[in-house]
């Protein structure tokens, strides 16, 4: 069983190192996603726990599975830009 905080965690983290990894910034990821900048920035901190909804709509602006936004400690997460043209994650 994962607890709360690891998972809130590891969203925080991969959330940045993907948003980082593609160049962009907080603006430009609240535009693709439709999520604010301000939960953006609470997510990127920690400090909100986002709906499923939100981790989806993350995952779809990222280009990322919803699995490797979730992904945390040992596991090793492949940094894959997916096409937008293969259709939704979520």
């Amino acid at each position: 069983m994962v607890a709360e905080d690891t998972v809130l965690e590891a969203v925080s983290a991969n959330c940045s190192r993907y948003r980082k990894a593609r160049g962009l910034t907080y603006d430009a990821l609240a535009k693709r996603s439709s999520i604010s900048k301000g939960m953006l920035v609470e997510i990127e901190k920690g400090r909100a726990n986002p709906s499923i909804a939100i981790l989806c709509r993350m995952a779809n602006a990222l280009g990322v599975s919803l699995a490797e936004l979730l992904a945390h400690g040992g596991q090793k997460t492949k940094l894959v830009q997916h096409k937008r043209s293969a259709g939704k994650v979520c």
